[in-house]
């Protein structure tokens, strides 16, 4: 009996100290999300300020890279806010140092692919981001400086079954300063378990393995295969929701009264 117990405490302390979550009970909203257009066609206007603010260098690729291509091709203004250092990654014992620099590096090449006109870093420790007043606070002054009326962020309230607890912690802390900088029309939440619109990414595929594949620190050999494995069977999910074949999937959220228009979902 001491054995088992034992043996339960060390997993619950291991659970705590590792960055994973995962929801036994996956996190959905109370009600079906209606259909919602986050007025796309001003989006994908010429000119559009557009921030994206995630927890990690390569999260933008990961989860969005289809959609920050059709943005770049647009025209729309495009910046990026990275909430941690990236000195782990998934070399937890590794030298941290030249990790940072590395992945830092890796994050302005690829943002530089989708023609993001800046890069912030804001240096919290990936892997133990602090949900504080402190990080919301350096994000509210990025996004009053920024001026976007789009803020493209992760789904801290209903994220995927399983996922980084920077993630969630991130996306909650950028929908709170995004609301107390007061200058976004709309949130597009990525990574989440409640889409209500989607984007067809069918034409950018091939450009989102270019992109994802700058980040060779995180992802090469097999590992970037299991990777890519992944991301598409999330594309040919959302691509459902559109009846395309591959689409990246957001939960949308009015900032402003009035914005939210429910459109009939396209078949």
């Amino acid at each position: 009996m001491f054995a088992v117990l034992a043996g339960a405490l060390a997993l619950g302390l291991f659970y705590r100290w590792q960055p994973l979550r995962f929801d036994v009970i996956p996190r959905r909203p109370p009600r079906p999300q209606p259909w919602t257009d986050p007025d796309s066609r001003r989006l994908f206007r010429p000119g559009t300020r557009v921030t994206v603010v995630v927890a990690h260098p390569d999260d933008p690729e990961f989860y969005v890279a289809g959609l920050l291509t059709r943005l770049a091709a647009s025209g729309a203004r495009l910046s990026l806010v990275v909430a941690t250092d990236g000195d782990k990654g998934y070399y937890p014992f590794g030298d941290s140092g030249a990790l940072r620099r590395t992945r830092r590096r890796e994050q302005d090449a690829a943002a530089a692919g989708w023609n993001a006109r800046e890069v912030v870093y804001l240096g919290y420790p990936d892997g133990r981001l602090p949900e504080s007043p402190e990080v919301v606070a350096a994000i509210v002054r990025e996004l009053r400086r920024l001026r976007p009326e789009y803020v493209l962020l992760l789904d801290g309230r209903y994220p995927p079954r399983l996922t980084h607890r920077d993630h969630r912690r991130a996306g909650r802390m950028a929908a709170e300063a995004a609301r107390q900088a007061g200058a976004s029309r709309w949130l597009l939440h990525c990574s989440t378990g409640a889409p209500n619109f989607a984007v067809d990414v069918t034409g950018q595929w091939d450009r989102r393995w270019e992109l994802l594949r700058i980040h060779r620190s995180q992802f090469r050999g097999r590992r970037l295969r299991r990777v890519q494995d992944l991301i598409t069977r999330n594309a040919i999910s959302d691509g459902r929701l559109l009846g395309v074949r591959y689409a990246e999937g957001l939960r949308c959220v009015p900032l402003r009264h009035g914005e939210e228009r429910r459109v009939p979902k396209r078949r």
